[in-house]
């Protein structure tokens, strides 16, 4: 950066070394020294390593949040996506509630019941994606498409005709 940094400033200050936000691997810059009025000729180089640390996943996506009512249990609803630093390996959860309902396959949602809309027309769930130590969840809610169910009885309300009786009566 072709600053000039004094024996006073580091004895106040001290020398710090910001990095880039998430950044790692091997990182240097070169420098010179000097007197305040002579610089050595030769520059010098440091080289910082930056390790890498785990940050919690920060965020969870999925891809459908509909279900057509009746559908067989094991319909899948959607994949979910987990945003990460992609250190540590995720794994995805549902809360106790939300697996009678619902399951996972991998990272994958799948329904867990045959849903009825005249039952129920939606479902909050909670998926918790873990990487190791680290924990991060968001809730969503699942809508039940409702669909024109087949009537299932016929009621009349008279069940017998009269004889010769005339139409429409």
């Amino acid at each position: 950066l072709n600053q000039e940094i004094t024996t006073a400033d580091i004895e106040v200050h001290g020398l710090v070394f910001i990095g880039k936000k998430d950044q790692h691997g091997a990182t240097n810059f070169s420098f010179a020294v000097g007197d305040g009025e002579l610089f050595s000729s030769k520059h010098y180089t440091v080289t910082i390593n930056i390790i890498s640390f785990n940050d919690a996943p920060t965020a969870i996506k999925l891809s459908n949040m509909s279900v057509t009512e009746n559908e067989d249990i094991g319909t899948e609803i959607g994949s979910i996506t987990v945003i990460d630093d992609g250190l540590g390996i995720n794994s995805l959860s549902l809360n106790e509630i939300d697996e009678a309902k619902f399951t996972l396959a991998g990272n994958i949602l799948k329904t867990a019941e045959r849903f009825d809309y005249e039952s129920g027309v939606s479902y909050n769930i909670t998926i918790t994606a873990t990487d190791g130590l680290l924990v991060f969840s968001k809730d969503f809610t699942i809508t039940i498409i409702d669909i024109n169910d087949a009537p299932t009885d016929i009621t009349l309300s008279n069940m017998s005709v009269t004889e010769n009786e005339d139409i429409g009566v």
